[in-house]
């Protein structure tokens, strides 16, 4: 079997809301980076470690376990 890749949360973006995996949220960080390098919205985009820290406020709603496998998420040493 497998390893599952594991579901972390809702993506929150403008007018979509979708699930998202690790691999998809580095590239939506990446993206967010390189579109936004040199503009005013440069100050409000997250670090990976803004995403680790659940007292913070990011555009994805977390997932405490995937709810494809069950496995608990460990968002302290996803990064």
């Amino acid at each position: 079997m497998a390893e599952c890749e594991h579901i972390i949360g809702f993506l929150c973006a403008a007018d979509c809301i979708d699930v998202i995996t690790l691999k998809q949220l580095k590239k939506h960080i990446e993206y967010k980076k390189s579109a936004h390098e040199n503009s005013l919205y440069a100050r409000n985009l997250y670090e990976p470690s803004d995403y680790s820290d659940m007292n913070k406020d990011v555009d994805i709603e977390r997932f405490n376990y995937c709810p494809k496998c069950g496995e608990k998420i460990d968002w302290e040493n996803l990064f």
